[in-house]
């Protein structure tokens, strides 16, 4: 039996250094609380992390898997392709070096092996086209070329009735600035339907010409919004500018009324002629300007600025 006096801890010794066993540590409740705020983030990234890979790896076996299948298609069409043309002895090359001289034979075709080409080109048009989707999906990457249409150009956001009726002979645009959107989209209009009224053009042919050519007119932000219309969606010349006006509603010029007058005042320096040309020039802006508010402003501006 031990003596009890093992059993007594050695008294602790009066040096500086401190006991790493009985020593604690105090963090701040703060740090803590960040620490595991920093874990559960970490967490949360790699779970994101692993799930995005398991998708793109899912997704490459999809395109592995699809790329073996062609692969095979192509194989069986190919060996089901009739024998080669004779070589300069007479005999027929088959595919696997067989001959038709007596020394091979053709490779046997089952029947349900035959594969067309049209077949083939069906399975490979879906097959790039599930990669263009799958592509789109992924935000950074430039879209993909559109193919045009074998009809694209008879496309036309126009009905029928206007579409195939064709311009008078030596018809020319009529010469007026481009339209870009950032205009007064009503003052545009207005030009366009003066202008038009020069070239010669038959009564019954006159809207549908005014639409065909009225994109002609247009550039940049406007020739876009022309363009991406849909297909055979404009009835008329009034449905063509009703919704060009409200596409670029934003871009009207506010009506100046003859109260605005009163706000022009003679700048320092500005000589009497100059100030009553720069009057003049905002009056004349003003539809319908009464005659007696506009002289009652010049004078109260006049007056205002002598003072």
């Amino acid at each position: 039996m031990a003596n009890n006096t093992d059993l007594i801890p050695p008294p602790r010794s009066n040096t500086s250094e401190a006991d790493p066993v009985t020593e604690i540590v105090t963090i701040p409740r703060a740090t803590i609380d960040e620490m595991k705020l920093q874990i559960e983030a970490l967490q949360k990234e790699l779970t994101t992390l692993v799930a995005n890979q398991t998708q793109s790896a899912t997704v490459v076996a999809q395109l592995i898997r699809g790329n073996d299948i062609l692969r095979a298609q192509a194989q069986v069409h190919i060996a089901a392709r009739d024998p080669r043309p004779s070589d300069s002895r007479g005999s027929t090359q088959y595919l696997g070096g067989a001959s038709s001289n007596g020394q091979g034979t053709a490779p046997p075709v089952a029947p349900n092996t035959f594969v067309s080409t049209q077949y083939l080109n069906t399975q490979m048009q879906e097959y790039f086209k599930a990669m263009e989707e799958w592509f789109a999906q992924i935000p950074g990457l430039p879209r993909t070329i559109e193919k045009e249409a074998v009809d694209g150009y008879n496309e036309s956001p126009f009905v029928h009735a206007i579409a195939i009726t064709p311009f008078p002979n030596k018809f020319s645009i009529p010469n007026m600035p481009d339209y870009d959107g950032t205009g007064d989209p009503d003052e545009h209009v207005s030009i366009y339907k003066q202008k038009i009224t020069t070239v010669h053009v038959k009564r019954h042919n006159l809207e549908a010409v005014m639409c065909k050519a009225f994109g002609s007119t247009l550039t940049g932000a406007a020739l876009t919004w022309f363009i991406h219309l849909p297909l055979g969606s404009i009835t008329s010349f009034a449905d063509l500018i009703n919704r060009f006006k409200v596409q670029f509603a934003s871009s009207r010029r506010l009506e100046k009324q003859s109260s605005d007058l009163y706000r022009i005042t003679q700048g320092y320096g500005e000589t009497t002629r100059d100030f009553m040309n720069r009057f003049n020039r905002e009056k004349v802006q003003i539809l319908n300007c009464d005659v007696q508010t506009s002289i009652e402003a010049f004078l109260q501006t006049r007056y205002r600025s002598l003072q």
